[in-house]
């Protein structure tokens, strides 16, 4: 059996995520790859689309090797930021990197992808603590003072998204009038 297809077995070097996932990095997976297969190409193709407001970057991955043409894509609107369609470029790769077979910990996502999940999940734990606290002092609360007390804290909460923030703001201020001292 050559060298470009036989299976190996290896654990890739990994990097630590938020909420202790190891993943192994596209540049870890890239270089593994090269290493497996001496006939082998790598090309990315950009793709503009304006839509609405916004101008859509769409990144087309191609690997080929002995075991076969994998492709794969990443999307998202245009940022004006250092590195943009780099990053979106190593977002494909590393998608198709994953279906040839060089996984990152199982997942097919990248290492932005997933460090952005895991950062959302964070927040969105965050958040739903912050909602359950708002929740528990808006029903204990009795008084104007309390109220006011209350709506001084929702006001600096940044765990918050604005729906939530203006809900809360709304129904405290409504009790804050409707309240006799």
């Amino acid at each position: 059996m050559s060298k470009d297809t036989e299976q190996k077995t290896r654990k890739a070097s990994t990097v630590q995520l938020q909420g202790g996932v190891e993943y192994a990095k596209v540049s870890t997976r890239l270089k593994e790859f090269h290493e497996d297969n001496s006939e082998c190409s790598i090309a990315c193709d950009v793709h503009f689309e304006k839509g609405g407001e916004n101008t859509w970057v769409l990144v087309t991955a191609t690997v080929e090797c002995p075991r076969g043409r994998f492709v794969q894509h990443s999307m998202d609107t245009f940022k004006g930021k250092q590195k943009f369609l780099e990053k979106l470029e190593t977002v494909a790769v590393g998608r198709a990197l994953a279906v040839a077979g060089y996984m990152a910990s199982g997942e097919i996502a990248s290492f932005e992808e997933m460090d952005v999940y895991e950062a959302s999940r964070e927040r969105e734990a965050t958040k739903d603590a912050a909602l359950d606290r708002i929740q528990i002092e808006f029903a204990r609360s009795v008084s104007k003072a309390d109220f006011e007390r209350l709506l001084g804290r929702v006001e600096r909460m940044t765990t918050l998204d604005s729906y939530d923030r203006d809900g809360w703001l709304d129904q405290i201020n409504y009790k804050i009038v409707e309240t006799k001292d």
